[in-house]
């Protein structure tokens, strides 16, 4: 489901109810008072919307006179988001993979605004290119969005210090020391853009320690989860749940004409979340794999027809590529199936 953020800001729903809470959470952390933003106050007669959400917003900045509340609130991560990060990292194989899963994550939890990655130079550039409509919103989901990225890659990383600069298009509001406390990294202010700037080739470092089988089971539970998040989704979990439901693997022009779109402007989109059409194929067609395997009598042969290899062989290479072992062998370990 991919709905437009204006009609997120008027209709009630439960993400912002949930950002809501999390907000009053922080303030209550904080000592500050919470009673202007009370149900009462606010004339809420069920859950919250993105406009009440961008009002109290405004309302709190202006209370608490703290202008890194954003940054503040930011790092104060939620538990479930905490519980996906551990998730990405069982499944991702280098950190390209994490950081494509976080991203995806936070665009569809957030409604205050969107991340996506260009690729400068020797640069990776995670910028922000949707935040708040009011100034006061708009600097609050800056440094909220930076804060919450930065503080899940740190704690994927463990004790290894993140090579970043956090740019920002604003002065300082208060002392430079203040934000680069909150955020642990250094800060480059009257920037071109709000980002987060990381070495392009600490993507490709590999995140070793996990099973091949394991890592795939991660991988399916990372992209059910990001499916259950019905409110919003990016395009690539979007193109990802759409292959699962093909009786036949489109083209990339099929399906970017399935989601009213164009090939060039799928790619685009794709390469803004660190992935491609052709990763989401590649992915769907394992999950699909395993679970015939593993819970269908079907031969290997049909198998590979149901998901598009003309030649099995070429199934059965792809399938060592996935899991280092053959669809036969894999099927035998895991189901007692043979054929």
């Amino acid at each position: 489901m991919n709905v437009s953020p204006s009609s997120l800001n008027k209709q009630p729903s439960r993400l912002a109810q949930q950002h809501l809470n999390y907000l009053i959470e922080t303030l209550h952390a904080l000592g500050a008072p919470t009673t202007e933003i009370s149900p009462t106050q606010l004339q809420l007669t069920g859950m919250a919307t993105g406009a009440v959400l961008q009002r109290v917003i405004h309302k709190v900045v202006s209370v608490t006179e703290e202008p890194l509340l954003g940054l503040i609130h930011g790092a104060r991560i939620p538990l479930a988001l905490r519980g996906f990060a551990g998730q990405v990292f069982h499944a991702a194989s280098t950190w390209e993979n994490a950081f494509s899963w976080l991203i995806r994550y936070v665009n569809n939890f957030s409604l205050l605004g969107k991340f996506r990655c260009l690729q400068h130079e020797d640069q990776l550039i995670i910028e922000i290119h949707q935040s708040g409509n009011m100034p006061v919103v708009s600097s609050f989901a800056q440094h909220y969005l930076l804060a919450l990225l930065t503080t899940l890659l740190r704690d994927l990383g463990g004790d290894d210090a993140l090579p970043a600069l956090v740019q920002l298009k604003e002065s300082p509001q208060t002392l430079t020391l203040r934000y680069e406390e909150q955020l642990q990294l250094a800060v480059a202010f009257n920037q071109p853009r709000n980002a987060l700037c990381l070495p392009i080739d600490l993507i490709t470092r590999p995140i070793t320690g996990v099973s091949l089988l394991n890592r795939r089971q991660a991988e399916v539970e990372c992209e059910a989860h990001l499916s259950a998040m019905a409110v919003q989704q990016d395009l690539a979990t979007r193109v990802r749940s759409q292959l699962l439901q093909q009786q036949v693997f489109p083209t990339l022009a099929m399906l970017a004409g399935q989601l009213s779109s164009s090939p060039r402007t799928v790619n685009r989109q794709m390469a803004e979340l660190l992935t491609s059409y052709q990763q989401m194929v590649e992915s769907a067609r394992c999950q699909l794999a395993m679970h015939y395997l593993q819970n269908t009598p079907l031969s290997i042969d049909q198998i590979a027809h149901r998901l598009g290899y003309n030649d099995p062989s070429n199934f059965g290479r792809a399938f060592r590529r996935w899991l280092a072992v053959s669809p036969r062998h894999f099927r035998q370990q895991q189901s007692g199936f043979e054929n």
